[in-house]
């Protein structure tokens, strides 16, 4: 008796692994991409609100489109990602008046180069040289490291949280700004475009900005923090961001020593939407 149960339980459990599903665990990782390069749209619109004293107060609107070509490869060190932007149209728009506006004449000549691991962009390697009037929508790091949203760099189960900290250096038209974003990301679930099947990344983040320089010949600083969110859609079977949308939201103060203004109240909210081509 004692031999049958013993013989119908091992049949049971070969029966029960033989029936059960089974079950991928997702990989989220950078790799040379299945297209090779890629071509992405950037549409980015920060609105900055500055209240001065005696109920004044002035709206700003840059709005960006942007177009960009990415390409992977691999060098004896490792990987690299090269960004060359193709075409731009910005406004910069000062309470009802278009201030300035910038075309696809200013479009800069050569690629940035971004070393890179499975986790995402690591280090700079080049920036191209951006003219006076781009450096106002482009001003360095912040918008080549936009097409890399940071990844765990293997396999990881839905629900799974992964942080990361970036710290990023923008300069142009006589600023520097220092950004540190703290970035929790969790894989959600799955979704379809098109016949894609694609992974859905939630994340959560807080910022931080500072910013100093001369705008207009006047000395000016200015210090944010925020918090935002974003999704990401990745393909895993491509290797390659599908999507990334994502908002900021800022308060801070700006200081203006020249014009005898201090702690200056600022707000900032920003959206930025990368997306693929077809």
């Amino acid at each position: 008796m004692m031999r049958r149960c013993i013989v119908a339980l091992l049949f049971l459990a070969i029966a029960a692994c033989a029936s059960a599903p089974r079950v991928t665990v997702p990989t989220l990782a950078y790799a040379v991409p299945a297209v090779n390069p890629a071509s992405y749209t950037v549409a980015d619109t920060t609105s900055v609100l500055v209240r001065g004293g005696r109920g004044q107060s002035l709206n700003t609107t840059i709005a960006l489109l942007a177009r960009a070509t990415v390409g992977m490869h691999v060098d004896s060190t490792g990987m690299l990602a090269s960004i060359r932007l193709e075409s731009v149209d910005g406004t910069f728009q000062a309470g009802d008046s278009v201030a300035f506006r910038v075309d696809s004449s200013a479009v800069p000549s050569g690629a940035a180069l971004l070393r890179m691991s499975r986790s995402g962009a690591d280090s700079t390697m080049h920036l191209p040289s951006v003219g006076r009037a781009l450096t106002r929508f482009i001003g360095g790091e912040s918008f080549y490291y936009q097409f890399f949203p940071r990844l765990p760099g293997g396999t990881v189960a839905a629900g799974t949280v992964w942080t990361d900290t970036l710290r990023l250096s923008d300069e142009g038209a006589g600023v520097q700004s220092r950004t540190e974003t703290i970035v929790s990301s969790s894989l959600t679930g799955d979704t379809a475009i098109d016949g894609r099947v694609l992974r859905v990344i939630v994340s959560r983040f807080t910022t931080s900005v500072d910013v100093n320089g001369i705008v207009d010949g006047m000395q000016v600083s200015q210090r944010l923090v925020g918090s935002g969110e974003a999704t990401t859609l990745w393909d895993e079977s491509a290797s390659l961001l599908f999507s990334r949308e994502e908002t900021v939201t800022s308060t801070g103060t700006m200081d203006l020593p020249g014009a005898n203004l201090r702690s200056v109240p600022v707000e900032a909210r920003t959206r930025r939407v990368v997306r693929l081509l077809p």
